[in-house]
């Protein structure tokens, strides 16, 4: 059996380090648990299981992380807004 290379839930996550999720989601505030966000705002996450390894070894666990898809949980609300008028106002001059 092929071993998995990403963890798509918390329960997972916090499986794979032997923690309650809740310790798990404060690891990710507190600690810089290498979680990423999938976009949609549903608060879906995953991490790859090299990073998260690298991570509990004390290494740094993003250096490929400019390949991987976008981290949208790293942009503040601010900006998805800003992005947003500025999507919709291009949208718009296009159709006028």
């Amino acid at each position: 059996m092929r071993e998995r290379t990403e963890l798509n839930s918390w329960k997972e996550i916090a499986d794979r380090l032997d923690v309650s999720v809740r310790t798990a989601q404060l690891w990710e505030k507190q600690r810089g648990l290498p979680v990423r966000r999938l976009p949609g705002g549903n608060g879906r996450v995953f991490v790859r299981v090299d990073d998260l390894e690298a991570w509990m070894y004390g290494e740094d666990p993003l250096p490929h992380a400019a390949s991987g898809p976008a981290d949208v949980g790293s942009l503040t609300p601010f900006a998805v807004w800003v992005s947003g008028i500025v999507l919709s106002l291009v949208s718009w001059a296009r159709l006028r």
